[in-house]
């Protein structure tokens, strides 16, 4: 059963540690998947007051095995003639998605009203089975871990004590969530590696996208600040009770892809507004590696992961 959550728009008076957990809850939201920008630039579309609740991402995404099934028939020595930047990423992503075994682990700042947070978070997949984890350490101090059985439940635990990449995790601190409820509460699965709406419609056209000396390829997204955010948005105002969608002012993201199209490293960066009473402002600044069929084994809850 969910649990209800709390509506911090209650009685109580508002006091400035709560306006700073508003302001970093967003990144420690992305740390969960993958996250943040600061590209100043003009979007493409008037942000306005969206109603994400009625937004279906799906008929927005583009339809990344295509683009697999035209990377494998391609020959090419500079898949940059060929993939667009939105294409590129988007083939790193199903290619990553589609291996048996994966990890990526992030860690950055995020610094709102003068405070700076230290985020870390990590995520796995083994066969069907998954695992996320996030930390926000600082001013605050919160730990979240998600099991994810392959299929419709997922286990959230609240950590006590959380350290910088680590917190005491008890069975007794846990809900269970179907994924009808995850996709509203967290705004998606922990099986989905990014949770930005990252596809043609919502990579603006100054995204670029170069092959390296060394054979890699350096691919920068600037996202549009509407839609490529929806599920984030769901995510914070529903964890949060924020009266108003945050307002995003940019999100980049600087990938760095194998010679195969293989995901190695992105840093996110961003900047967003939310509000409570009055806009508050904030900015991160993230690096998130990735690794493909090493020896990771989705931890015990007892256990912690490496980040080395």
């Amino acid at each position: 059963m969910k649990k209800n959550v709390k509506n911090p728009q209650a009685k109580n008076k508002w006091t400035k540690k709560d306006t700073i957990i508003m302001s970093i809850l967003g990144a420690f939201i992305i740390g969960a998947g993958a996250l943040t920008g600061i590209f100043i630039g003009n979007n493409v579309f008037d942000q306005g007051e969206v109603n994400y609740s009625d937004f279906d991402e799906t008929k927005w995404e583009d339809n990344r095995a295509k683009f697999v099934e035209r990377f494998n028939s391609t020959s090419t020595n500079d898949y940059t003639n060929i993939f667009k930047p939105n294409e590129l990423v988007g083939i790193a992503y199903q290619k990553f998605s589609n291996y048996e075994k994966t990890f990526q682990a992030t860690t950055g700042t995020v610094i709102a009203v003068g405070f700076e947070q230290s985020v870390a978070s990590s995520g796995m997949k083994v066969g069907s089975n998954y695992f996320a984890e996030s930390f926000s350490t600082g001013f605050i101090n919160v730990g979240k871990r998600y099991y994810f059985d392959g299929d419709n439940s997922t286990s959230v635990y609240t950590g006590s004590n959380p350290q910088t990449n680590s917190a005491s995790w008890s069975e007794d601190a846990k809900e269970v969530l179907d994924n009808e409820q995850m996709e509203k509460t967290w705004g998606k699965l922990v099986s989905r590696p990014s949770i930005y709406l990252l596809c043609s419609k919502t990579c603006l056209n100054t995204s670029t996208a170069k092959k390296n000396s060394d054979g890699t390829y350096t691919v920068e997204i600037d996202l549009d600040t509407t839609y490529s955010v929806s599920r984030y948005v769901r995510q914070m105002c529903s964890m949060s009770g924020l009266s108003k969608n945050p307002r995003f002012h940019s999100i980049h993201l600087n990938y760095t892809l194998s010679s195969e199209l293989d995901l190695i490293q992105v840093n996110t960066k961003e900047n967003y507004d939310v509000f409570k009473g009055f806009w508050i402002n904030t900015s991160g600044d993230l690096t998130e590696k990735f690794v493909i069929n090493g020896d990771n084994v989705i931890p015990a809850i007892n256990e912690n992961v490496s980040y080395n």
